[in-house]
């Protein structure tokens, strides 16, 4: 049974409006009930870094986020790029993960960056940064879309 409302007429119009804008604005999204997200983080960085700037940027849809601001997200995922990449990221596609955001500290100090973007882009939309500039300052950022968003 479908869940309908019980509207009054005085809410109905807004009702309608709401419901509008709701399917309007996952559009560029395309039309996906929740995304799916991981990041991934540079091995050596997670030495001395708590992760604070990348996952501040995913909870308050900011910086590399702020595309999904009117899009239900979930972070499924939050990993380095030491050990068995590969078998990280087909646990990831097995979870479900449609995008993986590159770290900012990737693009900045990972000698294989462009070809890891690529890599990754076959299964995944990649988005090449997490917070910070989306220019980088050593690099270009990377970016491969266009399966989910």
């Amino acid at each position: 049974a479908i869940f309908k409302p019980d509207i009054t007429d005085v809410n109905r119009k807004y009702y309608i409006f709401s419901q509008k804008k709701r399917l309007n604005r996952t559009q560029g999204i395309k039309n996906l009930k929740m995304l799916k997200i991981a990041i991934l983080v540079r091995e050596e960085t997670t030495d001395r870094c708590t992760g604070k700037g990348c996952l501040q940027s995913f909870f308050s849809k900011t910086e590399s986020f702020v595309r999904y601001r009117d899009t239900e997200v979930e972070l499924v995922g939050f990993f380095h790029s030491g050990g068995d990449l590969d078998y990280k990221l087909a646990k990831m596609k097995d979870a479900g993960v449609q995008v993986i955001h590159v770290s900012t500290c990737m693009r900045g100090k990972y000698e294989g960056y462009e070809e890891l973007v690529e890599k990754i882009g076959k299964d995944f939309d990649v988005i090449g940064y997490t917070h910070g500039s989306e220019n980088g300052k050593s690099r270009a950022t990377k970016t491969v879309t266009g399966k989910f968003i």
